[in-house]
């Protein structure tokens, strides 16, 4: 390869016509604020609070006082910490 040669690393060629450029294919991450958190766990934001203290629950701290919650975080966290359990008429299963 010649110094005036373009590298193609960056690239992806489809084997016929012009490169194509890989550009990323991910969505930028959503956040969430502690009031739409507490609300989607159920509990208070108080709560929140303290799971955010106790380091429980994952979060970003943007400044000393705005946290935002990284929405696949909290969807992770569900899926690893709550249990649903269905309560029917006694006598029923």
């Amino acid at each position: 390869m010649s110094a005036i040669e373009p590298r193609l690393s960056p690239l992806k060629h489809q084997g016929h016509g012009k490169p194509e450029i890989l550009v990323g294919q991910h969505e930028p991450p959503d956040y969430e604020t502690k009031q739409q958190v507490a609300r989607r766990l159920g509990v208070s934001e108080r709560t929140i609070e303290a799971m955010v203290h106790d380091k429980r629950i994952p979060y970003i701290r943007f400044t000393s006082k705005i946290l935002r919650f990284p929405k696949a975080d909290v969807d992770a966290y569900i899926a690893r910490h709550l249990r649903v359990s269905a309560v029917g008429e006694e006598g029923k299963p």
